[in-house]
């Protein structure tokens, strides 16, 4: 299943494997090119997809909840919160990469970085793990919802360190999709001499060209702790956005 709302622009081409000059013409959607480039492999797989935001989507929410492994690769942070909450609602195993490039204003790039997350639904969140803060999913809302107090509130500094985009490369894009699929071997097929628990965070830098991880703490926040198997609630997730329509039974 794939959740994606965006289409392919000519920016998009340098990013995202599979499309073409074609493609960012006609504006397509993303969720086309990828389903079609899934297809053309021959190998039978079932590709449905869903071109909305999962934020406030109950359809979409409704067939991830009915999936087995939940896996994000997204730049917004509402995307990532909502594939938390699903996974702590339907106790789904949630794994999440992230990579992020830092210019240094004079034509170079100083950092080329990125990171996977794997998440247990009764395990420390990407909040609680600092990925981001109640204030940028408040902020990241605000835009989504009302646009023009989003401009309002940026402009008057109420809004601050707000990252706008995060350019990054299909090479370095492709490097931490696997490692994320790596990953996920790992956990279906155990193979390291070490035990998994202690790779609940996995970064890599490729300035420094270092690999740190980092296992799932003891005694951390459990932000979503008393969320975990609740299942079917009403609103969906336990967020107003997602109360257009109940789960069909």
């Amino acid at each position: 299943m794939l959740i994606d709302p965006d289409h392919v622009g000519d920016e998009n081409l340098p990013r995202i494997p599979n499309t073409t000059a074609a493609d960012a013409s006609a504006s397509a959607l993303k969720l086309d090119v990828m389903a079609r480039a899934v297809r053309s492999m021959g190998l039978g797989t079932v590709v449905e997809t869903y071109p909305v935001n999962v934020a406030d989507s109950p359809e979409a929410v409704c067939a991830l909840a009915g999936t087995d492994i939940l896996i994000g690769c997204v730049d917004s942070v509402e995307g990532r919160h909502v594939a938390n909450r699903i996974a702590a609602f339907y106790n789904l195993p949630f794994l999440d990469v992230g990579v992020k490039l830092i210019a240094d204003g004079r034509g170079a790039i100083q950092e080329v970085c990125g990171a996977v997350y794997y998440m247990q639904p009764d395990g420390a969140s990407l909040m609680d793990r600092g990925v981001y803060t109640p204030e940028r999913l408040r902020a990241e809302a605000t835009k989504r919802t009302d646009p023009a107090a989003y401009e309002d509130l940026r402009k008057s500094k109420y809004i601050e360190g707000v990252d706008e985009a995060r350019p990054a490369v299909v090479s370095v894009n492709t490097q931490f999709a696997s490692m994320l699929v790596n990953e996920l071997l790992a956990r279906l097929h155990p193979y390291r001499l070490e035990n998994n628990s202690e790779y609940a965070i996995i970064r890599h830098s490729l300035a420094q060209m270092h690999t740190y991880y980092e296992p799932e703490a003891a005694d951390g926040p459990r932000s979503f702790a008393r969320l975990v198997g609740r299942g079917d609630a009403s609103p969906l997730l336990d967020m107003p956005s997602l109360s257009v329509k109940e789960v069909a039974a």
